[in-house]
């Protein structure tokens, strides 16, 4: 398991977690306890400008990404980026928890409001 090698790590282990394998499907708490969260993102759930200015798409993917994490935690909102998928549905949970892990802010078909509840035009 790839999250065992973070463990694993002599600088990390005592200052991160992984989500959702040691957290549960939920936002951990920020005290007392790890101030990194290792965790999937897919990039490309962020829009991106029109315009990238010339610049790598993979840069302003990864600052966009940073950007929008950034503004869901300065409003008290990643509570629902951390949520288990399908909630309602025990097993479900169980495997993401234990056995496949999750991508941070992605919601099942049936949870999206459109194509992407969390869309928004990063600038």
């Amino acid at each position: 398991m790839t999250h065992q090698r973070l463990r694993e790590d002599d600088d990390l282990r005592d200052v991160s977690t992984v989500w959702p394998f040691e957290t549960g499907c939920a936002l951990p708490p920020r005290d007392p306890g790890p101030r990194i969260v290792h965790a999937e993102l897919y990039p490309s759930l962020v829009p991106l400008p029109a315009d990238l200015s010339g610049r790598a798409k993979d840069c302003v993917q990864v600052e966009a990404a940073a950007h929008w994490l950034a503004r869901h935690d300065s409003a008290n909102a990643l509570d629902d980026l951390f949520a288990a998928p399908g909630a309602q549905d025990v097993a479900a949970v169980t495997r993401v928890v234990n056995e496949e892990g999750w991508i941070l802010g992605v919601r099942p078909a049936s949870h999206q409001p459109g194509v992407n509840a969390h869309s928004e035009t990063i600038r």
